[in-house]
C-alpha cells in the first residue's frame, strides 16, 4: 500500500522510505533560553517536511 502512495505522489516514486527515521526512534527536545529544538528543527537533525508533519503534535505536548 505504501508503494501505491509513493508511485502516485512522489517526484521519484522509487525513492523508498526515509533513510533517517525508523519505527521506534525517540527524540528529546530541549526548550531553554540557550537551546530551542522546537523552532530550530533540532539543529538540522529533522528535515523540514518531517518536522512540519509532526511539529503541531510536539507543540501540543509541550
Amino acid at each position: 500500500m505504501l508503494e501505491d502512495y509513493q508511485e502516485k505522489y512522489l517526484a521519484n516514486p522509487n525513492s523508498g522510505p526515509c533513510p533517517f527515521f525508523k519505527a521506534g526512534d525517540e527524540f528529546v527536545l530541549r526548550r531553554t533560553p540557550e537551546q530551542d529544538d522546537f523552532y530550530h528543527l533540532m539543529n538540522g537533525k529533522f528535515c523540514g517536511e518531517a518536522w512540519d508533519a509532526i511539529s503541531r503534535y510536539v507543540y501540543a505536548a509541550l
